[in-house]
């Protein structure tokens, strides 16, 4: 017989405390997912979800602008994570500009 992997990865998780972890990655794997309904796809070359801490989903963007851009639609953007995960994962964002130097 064999065990559904959606029915052990929660246990997992929960076993070796990686719940949180496990949460922050989901959100930061499906930003783009977002991203691409909001606006187009071409922003997600722009912007990148790095990492969910304490509610805070932290981001890196290309340009003041496209952060501003971003930041415009904020309340959509956390509105549309938290309601795929049917819990308040987030509840703000923060930026860090991508520097260009190499």
């Amino acid at each position: 017989m064999f065990t559904k992997l959606s029915d052990i990865i929660p246990k997992y998780f929960k076993k070796h405390n990686l719940t949180t972890v496990g949460k922050a990655a989901q959100v930061v794997d499906f930003f783009p997912k977002v991203i691409a309904k909001i606006f187009d796809e071409s922003l997600n070359e722009q912007v990148k979800a790095v990492s969910l801490e304490d509610s805070f989903l932290n981001l890196q963007a290309s340009s003041n602008t496209v952060a501003q851009e971003i930041q415009l639609s904020k309340l959509q953007i956390i509105e549309k994570l938290n309601e795929h995960f049917k819990e308040e994962r987030v509840k703000d964002l923060r930026f860090r500009i991508k520097s260009q130097h190499p």
